[in-house]
């Protein structure tokens, strides 16, 4: 036993094993601040070889402050790496902001979000250049542990640059190829009536014209998919392959599939377990 004791202490005293645990954490933290705070506010590809430059200065920016806070230690970095690839890869809490899904979810509240409840996906921001194809990678065979249900809580990533937002807790309401229908203040899938909505107008803040200018993300989405982004829904129709009809339980002060059109799989993060 003292033998495994000694080799394990030396081999996490080694130089070497510090300098990986810390390029590990160095380059979650950078492609997490350029993904989420920097290139949102652009669209362009050149900004793919811009992008490069800023992960360099930042990781040089990041190691530095790490050293000057004498935070370079490896256990300190070892749990701090931990706790990032938990959210990142299974678990993670969101703050309600609005009333969307009132009563449900009070405005301020926070949820538990569980990210491998429908399979295990690789974020695009492990990537430098992720945030040109924002939707995740799957990993398929291991995905789907769960299908999604009807009436599941998701959260899901839709940029909106009107609102400066990309993060949304909504409510998965009908399925691909359903056929949906607003009428007389009621939703209708198949035929069927709702009964979990008693009052729903179809669409109160409805545009003829686009409601924002297609994001270049969201351009690898088939024609078809990016015309219901830019318009919203109509007021009866059939929701496409792989994708879903999203609405919020407040649907009087809910921005959902009535403005953003159907959600995509492939952008759904995970499902809301527990709120406190």
């Amino acid at each position: 036993m003292d033998t495994i004791n000694n080799i394990v202490k030396t081999f996490i005293s080694l130089r070497v094993v510090k300098s990986f645990f810390h390029l590990i954490l160095v380059i979650y933290l950078v492609n997490y601040i350029i993904n989420h705070f920097v290139l949102w506010y652009f669209n362009t590809l050149w900004l793919l070889y811009i992008s490069w430059l800023i992960f360099g200065t930042a990781f040089f920016v990041v190691k530095k402050l790490l050293k000057y806070l004498k935070l370079y230690n490896i256990y300190f970095l070892s749990l701090l790496w931990l706790l990032i690839n938990i959210k990142i890869f299974f678990f993670d809490i969101k703050q309600i902001r609005g009333r969307s899904m009132e009563p449900t979810l009070k405005e301020g509240a926070w949820v538990l979000v569980d990210k491998i409840h429908y399979g295990i996906q690789l974020p695009s921001y492990l990537f430098p250049i992720g945030y040109i194809k924002k939707h995740k990678y799957c990993i398929e065979f291991i995905c789907k542990f769960k299908d999604i249900k009807r009436y599941d809580i998701v959260v899901f990533d839709f940029p909106d640059p009107v609102l400066k937002k990309r993060i949304w807790i909504k409510r998965v309401i009908a399925f691909e190829e359903e056929k949906f229908e607003f009428k007389e203040k009621s939703l209708y899938i198949n035929q069927n009536k709702m009964d979990f909505y008693s009052s729903i107008d179809f669409l109160p803040e409805y545009h003829p014209t686009p409601i924002f200018q297609l994001p270049e993300e969201l351009k690898v989405y088939p024609e078809t998919l990016q015309y219901f982004f830019l318009y919203g829904i109509g007021k009866y129709g059939v929701v496409p392959k792989n994708t879903f009809l999203v609405l919020g339980d407040n649907t009087y002060e809910s921005r959902d599939s009535r403005v953003y059109g159907f959600i995509p799989e492939d952008r759904i993060i995970g499902k809301v377990i527990y709120a406190f």
